[in-house]
């Protein structure tokens, strides 16, 4: 009787610990299940932004926005033009865009001296009519502003900058066209943006003619 209940006691303890390592088990699987990472959906790609040469444009939905620099290599010298473009490329044949005085702003800052210089602009409520395949084109002609309590040497480079083009020195430029399509319920509101830089490696002929004045 002795070593029969030894036996059922040694057959009773296998099946305790059967029992202990299967909830073990379900116990592990319970936490890489909790461990494993979620699945999100990938963020969409922004506007496609592209630079070439002396252009560097960027497209969203229906509109192509261009960052221009003429001529192509502007420290050979002579004058440097900078230039905002934007074209409809859509299915209809033309659209209403709706913007302050100029769709376009141009944002730069010269490194060699450190200096940020802005845009200002009227804020008055214009429409123009673009038609697709033609694009809109605006020159820089100077920017910025300045005040008393500013350096002199800043207000004298900013006075330089408007009135004869660009002095020597490198510039970041970024540039923007901003304006909505649509009213109301259908509107849709744009800001394009696209960077580029150049150097000057000597005054442009106007500032040469300027400063011998």
């Amino acid at each position: 009787m002795k070593r029969m209940r030894g036996s059922q006691f040694v057959i009773l303890l296998l099946s305790v610990m059967m029992v202990c390592v299967t909830l073990a088990g379900c116990g592990t699987v319970g936490e890489r299940q909790k461990q494993e990472p979620e699945v999100k959906e990938k963020e969409q790609p922004g506007p496609a932004v592209a630079g070439s040469g002396n252009i560097a444009e960027t497209k969203q939905d229906d509109f192509i926005y261009r960052l221009i620099i003429e001529p192509a290599e502007p420290a050979s010298g002579g004058d440097v033009k900078l230039y905002g473009e934007l074209e409809y490329v859509g299915d209809q044949d033309e659209i209403d865009i709706h913007h302050a005085a100029s769709p376009f702003f141009f944002y730069l800052k010269e490194t060699t001296r450190g200096y940020n210089i802005g845009y200002m602009m009227n804020q008055p409520a214009i429409t123009t009519k673009l038609k697709k395949g033609a694009p809109l084109r605006e020159q820089y002609k100077g920017g910025g502003g300045f005040s008393d309590r500013d350096n002199k040497d800043y207000i004298a480079f900013i006075k330089d900058l408007s009135a004869h083009g660009f002095p020597v020195g490198h510039y970041e430029v970024t540039g923007t066209a901003e304006f909505f399509t649509g009213q109301e319920t259908s509107k849709h509101d744009y800001k394009i943006t696209a960077e580029h830089s150049f150097d000057v490696a000597q005054a442009s002929s106007a500032g040469k003619a300027g400063k011998t004045k």
